[in-house]
């Protein structure tokens, strides 16, 4: 028999009670429950009376719980962050090669030398990971292993941590490893790329897009490249750039995320827009669903498609209006000389596209 779950005041009698006003913690059997009362009378305070079983089962659910947070967490390395890291760097990788390919083959071994400074990355950090999620779950398992065989002292005092508070320290030390991995920073990868190619094409003021306007509920990020984000709700929201009122006009887009009702990209002459409206017929475009609007394409053209890069070229000089894709779409239409045009973004559900290139002569 357990001493410390039978009161040490009467003895035959087994703790059933704790008090768990605040800090009081104090367990309590049948017969002392009521001196236990009058106690806090005294003090001018309030007990807080709940049964030992439903303590140990509240205590036993908490840790669960902050269990769960670090099991998920530990998924998330377990998927293999060193291959998500290298699959996003053949990812750049490709998009370089192609960007040299096509516009300075002469640059190639400068990209190589990009390529390979971007490839240098601290490993260690992924193990120090490892190490800080293991350390948290075998502490957290052993008390949780403990609560239902030790007596009730240690449930009152283990009940005065706060789990998921440990749990969200964890995750900001991971967070901090992780900010240390250059390379899982793929923003600042892409920013690197477009340095690059500013410098060496001498894209120079051309790589600039502004946001005339846009809907409340699209998030924008300042500078270049641009990622035009619609966090959650499911209605129609629109966003457009400056006016195209002369030459030519070209725009690389990046899909990074497509989930929901539909995505749609390409240009409009009516600036005059109810920004949570639908508008995409009358615009010159392309869909995630699949809808090509006021344009001619290809047989069998693939739809928008979640990371592909789109390419949107306006040339006011002659009319024309292009649309291709790296999946193999063709798009094009005319008629649309000395007109103005307005590069068009109508997002439907949760979607986020990335600006990566911009082109104006």
């Amino acid at each position: 028999m357990d001493s410390n779950n039978f009161c040490q005041v009467h003895e035959d009698s087994p703790y059933t009670f704790i008090c768990i006003h605040n800090n009081c913690h104090k367990p309590v059997c049948d017969s002392c429950i009521i001196e236990h009362c009058q106690e806090h009378e005294k003090k001018k305070t309030f007990p807080k009376i709940q049964n030992t079983k439903e303590f140990k089962r509240d205590i036993l659910n908490k840790i669960t719980s902050a269990l769960q947070e670090l099991y998920n967490e530990a998924e998330t390395i377990n998927l293999g962050t060193a291959e998500m890291v290298l699959k996003k760097i053949h990812q750049i990788h490709e998009y370089v090669k192609k960007v040299v390919d096509k516009f300075f083959k002469a640059k190639e071994e400068e990209a190589k030398r990009l390529l390979k400074d971007v490839r240098d990355i601290d490993t260690g950090h992924l193990e120090k990971i490892k190490y800080i999620l293991q350390d948290k779950i075998v502490e957290f398992e052993n008390i949780h292993k403990k609560i239902a065989v030790e007596d009730i002292y240690y449930a009152a005092e283990i009940s005065k941590r706060n789990f998921m508070e440990e749990v969200s320290f964890v995750q900001d030390q991971i967070s901090k490893e992780r900010n240390s991995i250059e390379a899982w920073r793929s923003p600042s990868l892409e920013e690197d790329m477009i340095k690059f190619l500013i410098s060496n094409i001498g894209l120079g003021k051309k790589c600039i897009f502004s946001i005339l306007k846009k809907a409340d509920d699209l998030e924008v990020t300042s500078g270049f490249p641009v990622t035009i984000t619609k966090p959650n709700g499911t209605d129609s929201s629109i966003a457009l750039g400056e006016a195209i009122k002369s030459g030519h006009f070209k725009m690389s887009v990046r899909i990074d995320r497509v989930q929901g009702a539909w995505l749609g990209i390409g240009f409009i002459e009516n600036p005059e827009l109810n920004l949570k409206g639908t508008y995409y017929s009358q615009a010159v475009c392309i869909t995630s669903d699949g809808y090509f609007f006021n344009l001619t394409v290809n047989n069998n053209s693939p739809p928008i498609a979640q990371g592909v890069i789109y390419h949107f070229e306006a040339n006011l000089n002659n009319g024309e209006i292009l649309i291709q894709g790296e999946n193999g779409l063709n798009a094009k239409t005319t008629g649309f000389m000395n007109r103005v045009l307005y590069p068009y973004f109508e997002f439907r559900g949760i979607h986020q596209a990335t600006i990566i290139a911009i082109d104006r002569s």
